[in-house]
Formats: structure tokens, C-alpha cells, sequence
């Protein structure tokens, strides 16, 4: 059962460690391809927390009854994607060497070719995981309430989802999130109105 819903930034350095081990995982196909040590992915990921603008800077983090972290929501409005992309993309090149960075800006901008553009003027969630012990609990549904909650001075909310997931794809469309955009490349879009 979920007992607080914090900032990442308020956590201390080990349960930021357990949230950026979840905010890798939400996005697992991208940091994959970014071919670097787990390490040094989630020490920058777990950084990030504070850095201001960044994707991971608003991040909520869900606590158990006894303070352990299951789940991550990370959301936005969608005016603010781009520049927060720019922001953690920076964050990210300024921890690694050249050689890595260079690889990683290419792969970058491969990325960004696969993933279509979120609904103008929505709440968009860019990150969400639930801890693999927690599924099928309820935690995850909760969780997405709380996104939904937080979004209702939007009209819509948005998320962008890998096509190949395709338990996240069953669970969001439980939560009445429908197809938006073209579907023929690797990332979906989902919005839902409010």
C-alpha cells in the first residue's frame, strides 16, 4: 500500500538510487542504447533528481509503510518536453566522457525520429514505473489517478509508450488512454481527455 507520495528531491541519496533504478526502467529501451555503465547510468539518473529543468527535476516518488520507494511518476505540461529533454540531455553529456557523449548524441537524435509529437496543451508523463514486486497491486492504478489528479487544469493528458511494451500498453489503455498521431513508428502516443 502507497503511504506518501514525495519529491525525488526531498529523498535521500539511497532512495534516489531506488527511484533513478525505476526511472531507468521506464524508459529501459533508451538507456539500453546509450551503452553505458549501470553505474555511471544511474548515478546520473539519481543527479538528475536535482538538477532544475530536467525531465527527472518534478519527479513524485511513491513510499510503502515503511518508506520503501514503488514507483516513480515523472509529468510535465507538454509545452515544457522540449526544453527538458534539452536540459537532461545536458545533464547527461556533462557526466560522460567524449567518446561516450559522441555516441550518445547520435543515438539521440536516431531516437527522437521514432517518437511522435505529444498532443499540444496536455499533461504529458514521461516516466512511470511501479517496482516489479508491486504489480498487479493496485499500486500502479493509484499512481496513474494521482497523474490524472494533478493534470485536471489540462484538457488532456499524454504519455509516449514503446511499441514493443506491450503490458504498458494494456495497462494504459485500461486507464482510458487511446492511440494519438501515427502509429507506425517505434514509440506510440496515448492521450486521454480529461
Amino acid at each position: 500500500m502507497i503511504s506518501a507520495v514525495v519529491c525525488a528531491k526531498e529523498l535521500g541519496v539511497a532512495e534516489r538510487w531506488e527511484a533513478a533504478g525505476l526511472a531507468r526502467e521506464s524508459f529501459e529501451e533508451y538507456f539500453d542504447k546509450l551503452d553505458l555503465p549501470e553505474d555511471v547510468l544511474l548515478r546520473i539518473l539519481e543527479t538528475e533528481f536535482l538538477e532544475p529543468a530536467t525531465e527527472l527535476s518534478c519527479t513524485r516518488v511513491a513510499l510503502d509503510v515503511e518508506e520503501r520507494v514503488v514507483g516513480v511518476v515523472t509529468a510535465f505540461p507538454s509545452a515544457e518536453i522540449v526544453e527538458r529533454q534539452q536540459a537532461t540531455l545536458f545533464h547527461l553529456l556533462s557526466s560522460i566522457d567524449d567518446d561516450a557523449a559522441e555516441r550518445v548524441l547520435q543515438m539521440s537524435g536516431c531516437h527522437r525520429n521514432g517518437v511522435p509529437p505529444a498532443p499540444r496543451g496536455s499533461y504529458y508523463l514521461a516516466r512511470f514505473a511501479v517496482t516489479k514486486s508491486r504489480r498487479g497491486s493496485g499500486d500502479a492504478a493509484l499512481m496513474f489517478q494521482g497523474f490524472r489528479e494533478a493534470a485536471r487544469s489540462f484538457a488532456t493528458i499524454a504519455l509516449h509508450v514503446n511499441r514493443a511494451n506491450v503490458r504498458a500498453q494494456a495497462f494504459y489503455s485500461k486507464q482510458g488512454m487511446l492511440p494519438y498521431g501515427p502509429a507506425d513508428l517505434e514509440y506510440l502516443c496515448l492521450s486521454a481527455t480529461l
